[in-house]
This record gives C-alpha cells, structure tokens and sequence, in this order.
C-alpha cells in the first residue's frame, strides 16, 4: 500500500479538478461521481477494511 497511496492522492486531486468540468450523465463524470465520495471516505483507499463475504465466520 506505501507505493499506492501516492498515486491515489494524485488521483483523488486530479479527480477533484477534473470533476467541475465534465458534465455530470457522462460516462467519466459518472464514474468520477461515483469514485469521489468513496475515496473522500476512505473506503477505496483502504480496502483491507472490508472482507469478502466469504471469508468471514460465521456469528
């Protein structure tokens, strides 16, 4: 993960540049749309977070 994070906090702030100036229904803008607030969370940068459903125990 040390070599990935700075090209994902480059591509967060591109994404927050780029963001203003694509139209929103377009397949970038949609896609940007969709990725801003899940690296805003931190949920796309930090996936080990999150399990497969497969791999957890049972309760």
């Amino acid at each position: 993960m040390t070599k990935a994070l700075p090209i994902l906090t480059q591509l967060h702030e591109w994404m927050q540049q780029e963001y203003p100036k694509v139209l929103p229904h377009s397949p970038i803008g949609k896609a940007i749309g969709y990725a801003l607030p899940l690296m805003e969370s931190k949920r796309l940068c930090a996936p080990w977070r999150f399990t497969n459903r497969s791999q957890r125990r049972p309760q």
